[in-house]
């Protein structure tokens, strides 16, 4: 098992004289190429920021950030791989606002996850190659349509959103064969989904339990297409189109 991880920690304080706003950063960079590495930030306050580059094997890399104005990247790629970014309130930090994260893997059988609680929040997920897993859970308000967005290419992948809060807006989009989409929206009301599949036997879910107002986007493009819209409530708009071949 080769163990190999580089880290860089920086602390920056600094004021920018311009606009007379004083700005603290702390800023965490671990590269590792190997098998079985862990690597694990954790930042607490203001305007910090994470970084992971991993390439290699079973790799484990997470980031847990609290407070408002946080980044936190992770780049993997290999097999096996796991990457989590974690952005949620914490006693005595106050709320987690305004954050952003970034997650981006190549390979196979690897899993990304990001939690977001909080306003404003952005968050994007892209993962190439077979058999991977997107999770993404967004609670809050006012979470924007990049914010909560997942890209998968390949074949045998699966993305999953989960959304609570009001004033939200997800996307989804899958490239390749046999790949599953799901977005549930759980309370709250005006969100938005779009969930959008091109290729040869994907399928694709989205579930309302929330309030009225969910906008509901849906496009299919290939061979051999499953699409499923539960709603549990009234005054949704749904919109659906499909295109191409029967199984």
């Amino acid at each position: 098992m080769c163990k190999k991880v580089l880290t860089i920690g920086i602390v920056l304080a600094f004021v920018l004289g311009m606009s007379g706003l004083a700005l603290a950063a702390n800023t965490s960079t671990p590269i590792s190429f190997g098998m079985g590495n862990t690597i694990t930030h954790t930042q607490s306050g203001d305007l910090n920021l994470a970084q992971t580059i991993a390439k290699g094997f079973f790799n484990d890399a997470t980031i847990e950030q609290a407070n408002t104005g946080n980044k936190a990247y992770q780049t993997q790629s290999g097999m096996g791989n796991e990457a989590k970014i974690d952005q949620d309130p914490r006693p005595g930090f106050g709320p987690s606002n305004d954050n952003e994260a970034y997650q981006r893997q190549r390979g196979f059988g690897n899993t990304a996850e990001i939690i977001q609680e909080g306003l404003n929040n952005y968050a994007k997920q892209c993962q190439t190659g077979c058999g991977n897993l997107a999770y993404f859970k967004q609670t809050g308000d006012n979470n924007g349509s990049t914010h909560g967005m997942q890209c998968q290419s390949g074949f045998g992948n699966e993305a999953s959103i989960d959304m609570f809060g009001s004033n939200n807006q997800t996307s989804q989009l899958q490239r390749g064969i046999r790949n599953f989409a799901q977005t549930i929206i759980d309370g709250g009301s005006n969100n938005t989904t779009t969930q959008v599949q091109i290729g040869f036997r994907n399928w694709s879910q989205i579930t309302i339990f929330g309030k009225s107002g969910a906008t509901v986007n849906h496009y299919q493009r290939g061979i051999g297409l499953t699409q499923a819209i539960n709603v549990a409530t009234d005054g949704q708009v749904i919109n659906v189109t499909q295109t191409g071949f029967g199984w």
